[in-house]
């Protein structure tokens, strides 16, 4: 799963509704910037993701943010064959991003999550078939 740092991937988030109406719901294009040692266990699956452009949501920076497969969902390993996964998403600072722990969230509290599906962007998109005239 490390391989997937770097890759381009997009978010679309569905839930809360309150941030659509400010932001709309993507699709938000970010980056990848860490995957935890130990992806392959799926109760460690996470990334860390970087949005290219940031977002202020209810008074707070909105930068860098962990990204979790849904609960009952598929698990990370689905982001590269179908390219699509239903994720919770947390923000946390650029501080806790650079930290040596970003994926440590034993501090967070319920605040800003945010539900949506996390894209992978470098896959390809197949052409679509021409209609015989």
């Amino acid at each position: 799963m490390r391989s997937l740092i770097g890759k381009p991937v997009t978010l679309t988030i569905s839930d809360p509704w309150d941030f659509g109406t400010v932001h709309g719901s993507g699709p938000f294009p970010a980056t990848v910037v860490d995957v935890p040692p130990g992806t392959e266990d799926r109760q460690g699956a996470a990334l860390l993701v970087r949005l290219e452009k940031p977002l202020w949501y209810q008074g707070n920076y909105c930068e860098h943010l962990i990204a979790t497969p849904a609960p009952g969902g598929d698990g990370l390993e689905k982001l590269g064959p179908s390219g699509r996964l239903a994720c919770s998403f947390v923000s946390i600072s650029p501080q806790g991003a650079r930290s040596s722990a970003p994926f440590d969230l034993t501090w967070w509290r319920g605040w800003g999550t945010l539900r949506g599906i996390l894209e992978a962007a470098w896959l390809e998109t197949p052409p679509e078939k021409e209609l015989p005239p």
